[in-house]
């Protein structure tokens, strides 16, 4: 097996429990936060059945209140299964990547206090 080159251009950061992405509006779609980068994020939720999402927006909430950003544009980027569905369900959990549209100066602000901190080192 060949080296996989890295592609991404910002490192991205593991982050504590207790943050939570939630696409909008109104797009069922909500999870825990598994890594985040100045350009991107990714999460786990479970899902009953097929979804997909071009662009859309992406709220970060914590469960401190300590972290609050709305409205995020996004584009989805990947979407893939987690391998361990619930062979009693219909449910799975799946991993969603985003990358981040154009944010406002308040909304690069908070993303940054977001990474410095609920990031793991």
């Amino acid at each position: 097996m060949g080296n996989i080159t890295e592609r991404r251009k910002h490192p991205r950061f593991k982050v504590k429990g207790g943050l939570t992405a939630t696409l909008e509006p109104g797009r069922g779609r909500s999870g825990e936060i598994k890594d985040v980068s100045r350009t991107g994020i990714a999460f786990r939720y479970i899902t009953s059945g097929n979804w997909t999402v071009e662009t859309c927006a992406i709220d970060i909430l914590s469960q401190d209140g300590g972290c609050q950003l709305e409205k995020i544009p996004c584009k989805s980027v990947h979407e893939s299964s987690d391998h361990n569905k619930d062979s009693s369900s219909l449910m799975e959990w799946r991993t969603h990547g985003l990358k981040f549209g154009e944010m406002n100066l308040e909304q690069k602000a908070m993303l940054n206090n977001l990474i410095r901190d609920y990031a793991t080192s």
